[in-house]
């Protein structure tokens, strides 16, 4: 799988999908990017839980907990970089153009400038300002402040993918069921216990039921936050554009503008290199309508097999083995070997009697 993440990495960055325009031109490139990471997704994910009521009575129900980014303890996940700097300059030389056209269609007495525009442009000229300085005066007066604040909005987004109201939810799985970090970290001290999922069996599912979308993606890992500073500046200011009067005129230019649809993945599926590579992570994109900061969206019998760690309590266990029984899941016991000198965990296929 490591080749594949790279191959992933090199296809999401690489990858234009519009936002707006021929929608079947568009569903067939979407399909197509999508095509590509459903046939590397392996068969076999894990899902490391604890014990708590919930999460048991989340297996019982057939259902998959997913969560808002704003859950994940690490203030970093879904978080994006935008860069204030480029956002200043670009925003600055929009109005320089803007203003460079102004000042030739009032040279050129154009009818459509309106008359205390083109007075106080003709003043300026009089005083013998140079084209330039009639720019640069225009925006520091008039504008300066407001790049200003745009640049700052823009750059509160950072953290908007991990807001509660978002509604795309997540949820993490992995590729090994003997990762002893993993049965440390997530399952609370090899207490918990781990699931196996054929998550190909659930996308396929799902691609029937048009109101929502869900799809698993290798997480990518890296030494950088992902830039979506362009992206998401064009998603800000066509924003603005619909909501601030004084700015509709400006609407049409920003709508015009197709924003790159994989930029609403990105968040998503980059993680710090250093802290978590070694989680071999996959990770479930669940949007639909529902604006609560989690959901328990069906299974659809994708789940295959329980794991019961080395040190799970004889309660849980019984309670997850008659879950089992009744849904017809496999169990496994995970346990150290203690005749062999590897740190390897070994799987034993639970075969209980009644």
């Amino acid at each position: 799988m490591a080749d594949y993440r790279e191959e992933f990495q090199r296809l999401l960055e690489s990858t234009f999908i519009p936002s707006v325009g021929d929608m079947a031109k568009i569903d067939k490139e979407m399909n197509s990017f999508l095509g590509n990471v459903f046939q590397h997704t392996p068969e076999r994910l894990f899902r490391f839980r604890n014990c708590k009521h919930y999460n048991i009575d989340s297996v019982r129900k057939g259902t998959i907990y997913v969560c808002n980014a704003n859950h994940f303890s690490d203030k970093y996940d879904s978080r994006v970089f935008v860069d204030k700097n480029r956002i200043i300059n670009s925003v600055t030389n929009g109005f320089k153009c803007a203003i460079s056209d102004l000042i030739n269609h009032v040279k050129c007495k154009n009818p459509a400038v309106k008359p205390e525009s083109a007075s106080m442009i003709c003043h300026w000229l009089e005083c013998g300002l140079s084209e330039q300085e009639i720019v640069d005066k225009i925006i520091n007066d008039d504008y300066s402040d407001f790049i200003k604040e745009q640049a700052e909005g823009m750059k509160k987004r950072e953290v908007r993918f991990r807001n509660n109201e978002n509604t795309t939810k997540l949820a993490c799985f992995t590729e090994s069921v003997q990762s002893k970090f993993m049965w440390d970290f997530y399952a609370e001290g090899y207490t918990g216990f781990a699931l196996e999922y054929n998550l190909k069996e659930l996308i396929f599912k799902s691609s029937k039921n048009s109101n929502s979308f869900l799809h698993v993606f290798p997480v990518i890992y890296t030494d950088k936050l992902p830039d979506v500073t362009d992206d998401d500046s064009y998603a800000y200011m066509k924003e603005k554009c619909l909501k601030e009067d004084w700015m509709k005129r400006w609407a049409p230019f920003y709508q015009s503008i197709p924003l790159n649809a994989m930029f609403l993945f990105k968040p998503y599926l980059y993680k710090d290199k250093a802290e978590y590579s070694h989680e071999r992570e996959w990770r479930m994109i669940y949007s639909d309508d529902n604006k609560e900061d989690f959901s328990l969206i069906p299974d659809m019998n994708c789940l295959k097999a329980i794991y019961y760690g080395p040190d799970i309590s004889s309660e849980n266990k019984s309670k997850l083995h008659e879950i089992a029984k009744a849904r017809g899941i496999a169990e496994y016991n995970v346990a150290f070997d203690l005749n062999s000198r590897n740190y390897n965990l070994k799987l034993e296929r639970e075969i209980i009697v009644d």
